[in-house]
């Protein structure tokens, strides 16, 4: 069966959230963040040198780094239910938006969780991701989701890196849409019981 590596409270979340909505049965692995050995005994940097997760194994031993690549291989084992389906318009907009979670948004949080990154650096980094926020807030001024009316593996994926604002005690009130998505989506049972299982304060 194809294996999920995952850390409590990383972008990993998301792939479960995504999991859990589909219905597709995977053996979740859960690596422990200081010593990189899984709850199965696995040493994880044999499975991915970098360290980092989501990462899936699939059944043909190929390994799956990244999470827009890892989302997207989930969803398609269900075509068109939380991405559109390969080949569309609709799908290179989902790709766009998925692109702009990981490269614009997740990575900006990075900066800011890097404790050797120096204090004038993420003051910058806040003021990016406040404008990436303003992006974002505007999109959801006219939808619920990302993609429109129905959630996505960018919705997803969109929770969780938001979600480390708290975290960080970022405070979402100066885009009132995009902290009534978090909330929209946090009303979802898969995503309460994904949080529940991680053990996740929220």
């Amino acid at each position: 069966m194809t294996t999920l590596y995952t850390i409590p409270f990383t972008c990993s979340q998301a792939a479960l959230i995504v999991a859990r909505e589909l219905g597709l049965e995977l053996t979740v692995d859960r690596v422990d963040r200081a010593t990189k050995v899984t709850a199965s005994g696995r040493n994880f940097l044999d499975v991915n040198p970098l360290g980092y997760v989501p990462v899936l194994e699939l059944d043909d031993g190929t390994v799956l780094t990244e999470v827009a690549a890892v989302l997207t291989w989930l969803c398609d084992q269900r075509p068109g239910v939380m991405l559109p389906p390969p080949g569309t318009r609709e799908a290179a907009v989902a790709l766009s938006q998925l692109a702009f979670v990981s490269t614009e948004v997740h990575k900006t949080f990075s900066i800011l969780f890097n404790s050797k990154a120096p204090e004038d650096f993420k003051a910058v980094a806040k003021e990016i991701l406040g404008r990436r926020f303003a992006v974002l807030d505007q999109r959801l001024a006219t939808q619920p989701f990302m993609l429109g009316e129905s959630f996505s593996a960018v919705d997803a994926y969109l929770f969780v890196v938001v979600g480390w604002s708290r975290v960080l005690k970022i405070d979402l009130a100066e885009w009132p849409n995009l902290k009534a998505f978090t909330t929209r989506v946090l009303e979802r049972p898969n995503v309460r019981a994904v949080i529940d299982s991680e053990k996740v304060r929220v």
